[in-house]
């Protein structure tokens, strides 16, 4: 049975945004538009932001209740008697995440006899800077922390504030993953009993671009195999990941679990082995985590994490 009667969300204040005219001397911009916060206390806020006239701009309020509207009809009621939901506002209100945590959704699996949880978490983003594009994500959860650091796996959705975006649209494709609790549960346990060793996992990694480089001679030519395929090894970032993998393999086993448990740790950890640099001299955390862990989304999908 799908959930009626569901506890309406957290009754807290979402700012809100308006669009203003640009004026340069005077003179009327007309390929941008200022993001404004709507104030009781001033009539004439400053910009949040200045963007370009395509953006869209999409209320936090709008967009959590159409996600809360979609996880409400596909989580059953009796999920939703212990659910935790918070939400967190950047300090000037463009930016917002949100998530919700059922704790009776869960797979328990055993590591050397010791017991482990996994809990099914979705998550939402939002802004109305232009900085992010709207995201939103589904999956089981070892953790998720509120610096958007998190452990599991997930299925990722990403849309940007175009002129044409919609909000049915954007969650529509979600319906199913939301409701699939059971499918994420047997691909966990076929990471769990599919087995993987050091070998497997440097394999995997070189084939991946992001994470290997290839040999060149003295001269600096590439160097190749007879068959003309070129001869490969781990770049710095992969043989980091490789430790990982080690790291994990000790504390889950040697599976496909713990190589996709390396994968996430590495989307989304700003930690001494995977660093994230400043770029002109700003450090834009959230912004690099969300598009790693985008990417090992969509490595998820693939073999050899799900049965074939």
């Amino acid at each position: 049975m799908l959930a009626t009667n569901y506890p309406y969300r957290e009754n807290d204040e979402f700012p809100e945004f308006y669009e203003a005219p640009v004026h340069s001397e005077g003179r009327l911009i007309e390929d941008c538009k200022a993001i404004k916060r709507k104030s009781l206390f001033l009539e004439e806020q400053p910009a949040v932001k200045v963007v370009g006239k395509g953006f869209k701009l999409i209320q936090h309020e709008d967009m959590y209740d159409k996600y809360y509207s979609i996880l409400s009809q596909q989580i059953p009621t009796e999920h939703w008697n212990n659910v935790e939901c918070s939400k967190r506002f950047s300090p000037n209100g463009a930016k917002m995440t949100a998530l919700f945590k059922f704790p009776s959704l869960y797979n328990e699996y055993k590591v050397d006899n010791t017991a482990h949880k996994r809990t099914f978490h979705a998550y939402l983003k939002n802004a109305v800077d232009g900085e992010w594009s709207a995201k939103s994500g589904v999956g089981l959860m070892d953790f998720f922390c509120a610096n958007f650091e998190m452990g599991g796996e997930w299925a990722v959705f990403t849309r940007k504030h175009t002129s044409g975006f919609n909000l049915d649209e954007f969650v529509a494709p979600q319906v199913n993953y939301i409701s699939s609790f059971d499918q994420m549960v047997r691909k966990h346990d076929h990471q769990i009993t599919t087995s993987c060793d050091n070998a497997k996992t440097l394999n995997y990694l070189q084939t991946i671009p992001r994470w290997n480089k290839q040999l060149c001679d003295e001269d600096g030519r590439k160097l190749e195999y007879a068959d003309g395929s070129a001869v490969i090894e781990l770049n710095s970032s992969g043989n980091k990941l490789f430790d990982q993998w080690e790291y994990e393999a000790k504390n889950r086993g040697s599976n496909i679990f713990a190589l996709s448990s390396a994968l996430t740790y590495w989307a989304s950890h700003d930690s001494d082995e995977f660093p994230i640099k400043k770029t002109a001299g700003v450090k834009n955390t959230l912004s690099v985590l969300s598009s790693r862990q985008e990417f090992v989304g969509n490595l998820l999908k693939e073999t050899p994490f799900v049965a074939a």
